[in-house]
């Protein structure tokens, strides 16, 4: 299975690089992202392993990387990522 960023996530994931580059550095951002990447990877060889959100938009899976959650759809034949959000932010918010 394989997975594709929505236009929010890919959104989510450059706001998180440019925070990240801000605040660390570069490099720290470079690997920081590289790690969310390997979750995308894991989720797509065990993608029912993870939690279903249990929030007004029930459904979505979701998976925990770093300061940051992972939320997603199980298609028939790929991972839909919908948002890659900090845990500190209203899930049920910006969640579509």
């Amino acid at each position: 299975m394989h997975f594709e960023l929505r236009g929010s996530a890919r959104a989510d994931l450059a706001g998180i690089w440019l925070v990240s580059a801000n605040r660390w550095g570069v490099d720290q951002a470079e690997a920081y992202v590289r790690l969310i990447g390997e979750r995308l990877a894991a989720i797509c060889d065990f993608p029912r392993s993870y939690p279903v959100h249990q929030g007004r938009h029930e459904g979505f899976r979701k998976a925990a990387t770093g300061e940051h959650v992972i939320f997603y759809w199980i298609q028939s034949d790929l991972i839909d990522v919908v948002r890659v959000l900090h845990n500190r932010m209203d899930f049920d918010e910006l969640l579509e």
